[in-house]
Formats: structure tokens, sequence, C-alpha cells
């Protein structure tokens, strides 16, 4: 399958703990050219106190980026993963992060151990706001999955659910594989990225993810979550 999205990674050297250098960068994105992808949504990190690379630097090493990905054959936007606080929508209003691809589309992360309360009460807060809130890798948060009622509660309105490509296919052992499957049969599943950070670890693998969802789901199921729903980011 071609054209393919990864709307989670880390690819922009020096600005959060992904790639450590441009050379880096490089590679990893020939990695994703090679397994189908043609485009990307970077997302450095946004996190209080860890991470908080000034917009200026994040801006000058994605627009290096962004002209070296052309040459590959990948269109390149920008993204932010935030990791959500109390003054995460005062920041996207004031454009003092960027949203994904100058949507309204919003990746936000949060504690491996938050509360659903807490979850439901932030993804409120940026629907209120007119933002669209994309959780990443939910597999990660035990209480969340814990709960099917609270994440069709979450969908209906109006979030949407990203998992890492490795989890669906076990990385992340066999009871996270089956939460990915169970979501994907269960149609709560709208988005999947790489999560990808270095060469080395965490790196930029979709294609294995992508074969074992049509195999499982079938190739128009598996088109539109990497393909057609990752589209509607870049258009809106």
């Amino acid at each position: 399958m071609r054209g393919l999205f990864d709307i989670h990674c880390h690819l922009v050297p020096y600005v959060d703990d992904g790639a450590r250098d441009m050379d880096e960068a490089i590679k990893m994105l020939k990695m994703e050219y090679r397994q189908g992808v043609r485009y990307i949504i970077v997302t450095p990190h946004f996190r209080r106190d860890m991470f908080e690379t000034s917009m200026e630097q994040i801006l000058k090493q994605f627009l290096r980026l962004r002209e070296i990905g052309k040459k590959i054959g990948i269109q390149l936007f920008l993204g932010c993963e935030y990791h959500v606080d109390d003054g995460m929508v005062r920041m996207l209003r004031a454009k003092e992060r960027p949203c994904m691809a100058s949507s309204r589309y919003v990746l936000a992360e949060y504690r491996y151990d938050v509360s659903t309360e807490y979850v439901k009460e932030s993804l409120d807060d940026l629907l209120r706001n007119g933002y669209l809130p994309i959780i990443a890798h939910i597999e990660r948060y035990t209480d969340v999955c814990a709960d099917w009622d609270f994440l069709e509660e979450i969908v209906d309105m109006g979030a949407f659910i990203q998992v890492n490509a490795g989890s669906i296919i076990g990385d992340g052992g066999r009871n996270v594989k089956r939460f990915c499957k169970k979501l994907m049969k269960e149609d709560l599943l709208h988005f999947v990225g790489t999560d990808a950070h270095r060469i080395d670890i965490r790196r930029p693998i979709i294609k294995p993810c992508v074969d074992y969802v049509i195999k499982k789901m079938g190739e128009d199921y598996a088109r539109e979550i990497f393909v057609e729903n990752p589209r509607r980011i870049v258009l809106r």
C-alpha cells in the first residue's frame, strides 16, 4: 500500500528525545519511504519542565528537514505531541505550539496512570474550544484501556484514538496486541503512528503493521486508518 501517512513521530533533530542529528533524521525518512510512507506529520514533544524547546529552534530544524524530505519523496507537516496540562488550551489559542498540520487536530499525550476523569475533563476542554483531540498511544493508559464504556463515550464526544504501529503487531506484549485488535473490531481506532524516535530504538517501522491490518481487517479498513483518516487532517 502506497501513499501511507505517519502522523506521530519524532524525526526533527535536536528538539526532543527523538533524532539526535540530521543524519539520523534522514536515515529515518528513508526508512519510512521504503515502506510506502509519503506523508509525515512530525510531532516534537512539549512537556513542561522536560521538553520546552523554542518554536524558533523547532521551525529551523523542521524547515531543513522538510526540504530534504521533498528530495526523498516525502511531504512533511509540523505538529506537536502535547503532554496535557491545565495550560494546554491557552497555549493553543495563543499559537505558542502548533496543531497538527495547521488543522484543528491536536495530538494529546497523558501520564500512563492518568484517570478517566482527567482524560474526559481535558478532552471536553479541547472540544469546547474548537479543537479535535487525538489521544496519543492510548494503549499505554491502564485505566482508560480497562473501561470500554469510557472508550466509546470519548469517541462519541468527538475524540479520536491513535495507537502505535508496533503495539498492533505485539511489540507491547500479548495483552496490548489483543486490546488493539479489539479497538479495530469495535471501530474505535482512527489513526496509527510509528512514534519513531531513533534509528536503533523505537524505529520507524510501519509496513509489518499495515500488512497485519490488511490480513485481519481487509485493505479497505487499512486504507481508512493509514491513508484516508490522516488525509483529513492535512486537508482540514
